[in-house]
């Protein structure tokens, strides 16, 4: 089928037409008719009391189960149904209660594990290691998470060590320190990675996760050197990591260190060492580097690391040595090299002084015409990262032609010409015609969001002069995009942005009626959203967002639940080889069949990986192929006790419970993505190859297979 037109399907309509794989066949596992109501609780966040009841059930496996869906449903009212389970008698059930109240996001959870921890009874090392990550993940319990960093079980105290800097816990810097030195590997990872966090660097991608802790100046000098030695370690985890602390030291000894990471083994290493390398200090300034030592990375073998240092072309100190490597880079025959050449070129002129004048000049019109003349849309959609360093009369010659190009360039071109076109008198949307009121009507979604999303851009910069008749305009045109939205949008970024744009103004009216109505949404995601906003707002909402409308009954899940009881593959067939991935069925069954059936359907085929951040992930599943597309459903997340370890299948998302076709990859351990987002595979082979694809490399096909390939 072309993915176009299951672009419009629904999820009723895609079980409807028969496009299942792996259905259920003679002698296929039974499903208790138990697991099949968690199941479905579980999936229209429903805590119903038979639901809770079953915490209390003789099977200790049906105690545990319905311990994980409370979890994964998340309500602040039943963590004390859950605290009891802490003392089950069975050591699987305490586990499971213990995940489920660190998913609770609400800090009463992290009492009663605090409480576990410093209580001293608990004899299963697993259970108190759940209980210190959860804690982690609440941001709670810098006492038990100090407890715990003692723990005689190596395992809790890896746990406690990726919970640390999460709280953070004050006063354990003694310990991590010491904790490094020890032999075994899983300890010196976690504990360089803790310090890494303590030290404020970042985490790999945009999960906003922060780090930190107040750090004396004899403590940062101790963590830095210990770091610094790390760069040595036998175990790549514990180099790739200290190379990403050590981003801010702009120490000689310092510098020495990553530059001799060039000769790395491990291409993730070198990657850190590269970003290390050309990261800018607490003053804003580059590193001090010979630019000479970056060639060994423009030259390497792996091409995500010949990326990366085409990226640290624009920090380099040294402007007159890299200017020309990076105009070398913009004629690379690969997208993916000049996507990112054009950026440090723009990251170096914005240094010398906005706009560009002079040379610079030249050296701007020849990066943009290498963008604008490109077969490569992706290449195209860059052109509007360059509208700050021109001329007024030049931006927007240049925006005018990328919102007559594809939707996936003009979408870029949007909120700068709207903003290039608010500036002057008169009726802020009348200043915004002709054009508006096109990319108001415009057929794609993405679109649309976007216009609502300058919106309010605009609205909220003081020097667009927005007047209450503004606000009256603006009001009328929210209701009618709304209304429009709710007929014709099989997507619901339209009307989120909406909803956001409304709370800005919640003395209007109109914009509070709209709040309101959206809590009857049929878009169980656009009613979370008008539930928080109205509560933020100090209004009681008139119904809460859940329960969700699924669309299942008793015999899909079932359907579902039968078939995740049976082993299947994900096989992926892309430019530079295979790769194979396990699928967890039984752990997150609903994600691998909601994958199945895509994948059955055609949906990735002929696809690109559409983000690819070295030494992170390499993310598809958006059939647009710029992260803005999806199916026209969401799946709830399905969080459980794998971990993002090398090489893990993830569901990606913009929120929880938002998941639908876009899944990522990971290159390395990610431990800040545990518990926040569903692990549902791990590849088995063709690891390599998932590492030196580059963003923008196709995919042939993918297919969901139940014998081993």
């Amino acid at each position: 089928m072309n993915p176009k037109l299951l672009y419009r399907l629904t999820l009723p309509a895609l079980l409807a037409a028969g496009m299942m794989v792996g259905s259920p066949r003679a002698g296929g596992a039974e499903v208790s008719e138990t697991l099949v109501r968690i199941t479905a609780w579980e999936d229209r966040r429903e805590a119903t009391p038979e639901l809770v009841a079953l915490l209390r059930d003789g099977d200790p496996a049906i105690r545990g189960r319905a311990a994980l869906a409370l979890g994964r449903i998340g309500r602040a009212a039943d963590v004390s149904a859950l605290q009891p389970l802490l003392a089950d008698k069975s050591a699987e059930v305490r586990r499971w209660a213990a995940f489920a109240l660190g998913e609770i996001e609400d800090s009463t959870a992290a009492s009663p594990l605090e409480a576990l921890l410093l209580g001293g009874e608990e004899k299963d090392a697993e259970v108190r290691a759940i209980a210190v990550e959860g804690l982690g993940k609440l941001r709670r319990g810098a006492p038990a998470c100090r407890a715990a960093l003692d723990d005689r079980s190596s395992e809790v105290v890896s746990r406690a060590l990726l919970a640390a800097w999460q709280i953070p816990v004050p006063g354990a810097i003694e310990r991590v320190l010491e904790v490094s030195e020890r032999g075994e590997p899983e300890l010196r990872w976690t504990s360089v990675y803790c310090l890494m966090r303590f030290l404020g660097a970042p985490a790999s991608g945009r999960t906003p996760i922060p780090g930190g802790l107040e750090l004396t100046d004899a403590e940062r000098d101790r963590v830095e050197a210990r770091l610094r030695r790390s760069l040595a370690d036998p175990d790549p985890r514990v180099r790739m990591n200290a190379a990403r602390g050590l981003r801010a030291d702009h120490d000689t000894l310092t510098t020495r260190g990553l530059a001799l990471l060039a000769r790395d083994a491990d291409w993730r290493v070198r990657v850190e060492a590269l970003r290390a390398l050309a990261a800018t200090g607490p003053d804003g300034r580059g590193r001090t580097i010979d630019p000479a030592a970056l060639q060994p990375f423009l030259s390497d073998l792996h091409p995500n690391v010949r990326v990366v240092a085409v990226e640290a072309l624009a920090t380099v100190p040294d402007r007159a040595a890299a200017l020309p490597l990076i105009q070398t880079a913009l004629s690379d025959p690969r997208p993916r090299v000049r996507q990112v050449a054009f950026g440090s070129l723009l990251t170096r002129l914005r240094a010398d002084g906005i706009p560009a004048a002079g040379t610079n000049v030249e050296l701007l019109n020849e990066g943009v015409r290498a963008m604008q003349n490109s077969k490569d849309w992706s290449l195209r959609a860059l052109t509007a990262d360059a509208i700050d360093l021109m001329t007024h009369d030049r931006a927007r010659q240049v925006l005018e032609t990328m919102l007559k190009d594809e939707p996936r360039v003009a979408k870029q071109a949007i909120e700068p010409y709207l903003l290039l076109r608010a500036r002057g008198a008169g009726a802020l949307l009348a200043r915004l015609e002709p054009e508006f009121s096109k990319l108001v009507a415009s057929p794609d979604p993405v679109m649309r969001s976007i216009v609502v999303g300058a919106l309010f851009t605009l609205t909220a910069d003081t020097t667009a002069a927005v007047t209450d008749a503004d606000w009256t305009e603006i009001e009328a045109l929210a209701t009618r995009m709304m209304s429009a939205s709710r007929s014709y949008d099989h997507q619901n970024d339209v009307r989120l942005g909406l909803l956001e744009l409304a709370a800005a103004q919640p003395a209007s009216p109109g914009f509070l009626t709209l709040l309101r109505d959206g809590v009857n949404d049929a878009d169980p995601i656009v009613r979370r959203e008008a539930v928080r906003l109205l509560r933020a707002l100090g209004e009681t909402p008139a119904r809460e967002a859940e329960p969700v409308e699924t669309g299942r009954d008793a015999t899909d899940y079932r359907t579902i639940l039968e078939w995740a009881e049976r082993p299947h593959w994900l096989v992926i067939e892309t430019e530079g080889g295979r790769v194979v991935a396990d699928l967890f069925g039984q752990d997150a069954p609903l994600a691998c069949w909601n994958f199945a059936q895509l994948a059955g359907s055609g949906w990735f085929d002929r696809g690109v990986w559409h983000r690819v951040v070295p030494n992170f992930v390499l993310q598809d599943g958006c059939p647009r192929g710029d992260g803005y597309g999806g199916p026209d459903w969401q799946i709830r997340c399905e969080i459980n006790q794998h971990r993002y370890v090398t090489g893990a299948l993830g569901m990606a998302l913009s929120g929880k419970d938002t998941g639908g076709s876009q899944f990522f990859f990971t290159h390395s351990d990610q431990p800040h993505l545990d518990g926040r987002y569903t692990v549902f595979g791990q590849i088995e082979s063709g690891q390599e190859v998932a590492d030196r694809l580059l963003q923008g490399s196709p995919i042939f096909s993918i297919q969901v297979v139940s014998e081993k390939p």
